[in-house]
Order: C-alpha cells, then structure tokens, then sequence
C-alpha cells in the first residue's frame, strides 16, 4: 500500500511536465513572470493536473481517490489532496506516524530527483503539498516539497 501511495504522489505532478527539465528559455520566462502571471500559471497547471489525473486512473491506484488539485497564491503551492479507501484505514491507523515519516522523506527525495518538478521548484518557484486522509478521516501531516529540500 505504501509503495502505491508514493508512486500516485510522486506521479501526480509529473504529468503536467515534460521529463526533459526546463530549457532556458523557460527558464527566462519563469523569472519575467509578475505575480498575479504567476498565480494564473499556478491555477492553470493545477487545473492541468486534475484533467490528467482524471484521464489516468488506472487500478494501480484503485485504493486512493485524488479529491482535489488546487493552488494556494499566498505562498504558491500546488496543493494535492487525496483520500485513502475504507479498505486501507486498519493499515493506515496502525503505522500513521511511521508512514508519515516514511512517505514524506520519499516523496521529497523523489519529486527532487526529477530535473523537471526540480526545476519548477528551484526557477519557478513553485511548492508542492500533498495531504493524505483516511476514509474515517483521520489526517497525515502535510507533506510539503519546496526548491529548499532539492539540495
């Protein structure tokens, strides 16, 4: 169950970016953006997010349901919430901290590890937060990735 959470949650942004990592180009239009560009960009790679993750739900992640992709201008962060199903919770509430810990440490390294949400992080500066709740609503501590933790 861990491993299928974490490839979901380090799939999810992947999908909105090509695997090459940005050209310079782009490079130069992340750092020409105004503010208010940046949180129209923002809103619009979250919305890119969500039609993808609606189109590509396949079986592999049959125990988890993306409620929602959203971006939070305040602190510009592209936030992920997901929902573990009823069949996950005893798993879930068992071993929550050490999952948390777990999974955080994972998705980090992972989503750095990809030149292109790297590079959206570090140039763009953007942030990725995943929230995870158990079907009975129990909350995992935000997982949040920024350009800091891409060292």
């Amino acid at each position: 169950m861990k491993k299928a959470l974490f490839v979901l949650l380090t799939a999810l942004p992947l999908a909105a970016f090509s695997a090459e990592g940005m050209s310079d180009d782009l490079k130069r239009f992340f750092s020409g953006l105004t503010a208010a560009e940046r949180d129209n960009l923002g809103r619009e790679v979250a919305e890119e997010m969500q039609q993808e993750i609606n189109k590509n739900m396949d079986d592999r992640y049959s125990h988890i349901r993306v409620l929602d992709i959203r971006y939070r201008s305040s602190d510009d962060t592209l936030v992920i919430s997901a929902k573990a199903k009823p069949d996950q919770d005893s798993i879930m509430s068992n071993f929550q901290s050490t999952m948390e810990r777990e999974l955080a440490q994972m998705v980090r390294s992972e989503m750095c590890a990809g030149a292109d949400t790297r590079d959206l992080m570090k140039i763009g500066r953007y942030s990725f937060e995943y929230r995870i709740t158990t079907a009975n609503g129990k909350k995992f501590k935000p997982v949040r990735i920024s350009a800091k933790d891409c060292r």
